[in-house]
């Protein structure tokens, strides 16, 4: 662990989300951060969104199209 906390990037650990904030472990669907079900899946649909930008424009800017 002290390793770990030597490294260049561990301060950036924290800026990453953490499991109960993005788990839905309880059998009604819900976790420590969103209330509800439909919360929950309203900012999953965002997440997931948001990541699909992303690698879509990193994949783009790293193989462009050759026409």
């Amino acid at each position: 662990m002290a390793l770990l906390k030597r490294a260049p990037d561990f301060h950036f650990g924290g800026a990453l989300p953490h499991h109960n904030e993005l788990a839905v472990d309880e059998e009604n669907g819900t976790n420590k951060l969103y209330p509800n079900a439909a919360d929950y899946a309203k900012r999953y649909r965002l997440r997931q969104a948001a990541a699909v930008k992303q690698i879509r424009q990193a994949f783009v800017e790293r193989w462009p199209v050759v026409s």
